[in-house]
């Protein structure tokens, strides 16, 4: 049989049809089996327990973040141009930190500014106020 006979398209193999999943509802019993609670505190699917305060059930805006959220203050685009070096560096240190690039640039300024090496303008001074 020459080769060329022997081999065949995955294009003319029958695909098996895909398997139907019906949706999983939780039950009572499998709540108490799964999460350890006792057949009394088990929370129905039905049931109103949830919304209630004793309920083993917390919601996620109960729960206080222990980061303090920041203010969101305006901001303003800055292109500058930093030596290749630079910017690998500070790529490099902020991936490896999982910080933003922008969050140690603006620290950084920062610092910088309230060294006292530069004299602080006016506030009218520039044009913006």
């Amino acid at each position: 049989m020459p080769k060329h006979e022997e081999r065949r398209s995955l294009a003319s193999v029958p695909l098996p049809p895909p398997p139907t999943r019906d949706p999983v509802v939780p039950s009572a019993s499998d709540e108490v089996r799964i999460m350890n609670y006792p057949p009394d505190k088990a929370v129905k699917p039905d049931s109103d327990k949830a919304t209630q305060p004793d309920s083993p059930l917390v919601s996620y805006q109960a729960v206080k973040s222990p980061i303090p959220k920041q203010k969101k203050t305006p901001t303003s685009m800055l292109n500058a141009k930093i030596p290749v070096e630079l910017h690998t560096r500070l790529k490099r240190t902020a991936q490896f930190n999982e910080v933003q690039m922008v969050d140690i640039l603006v620290q950084a300024l920062e610092i910088e500014l309230a060294s006292g090496r530069y004299k602080k303008p006016p506030k009218n001074w520039g044009g913006e106020e």
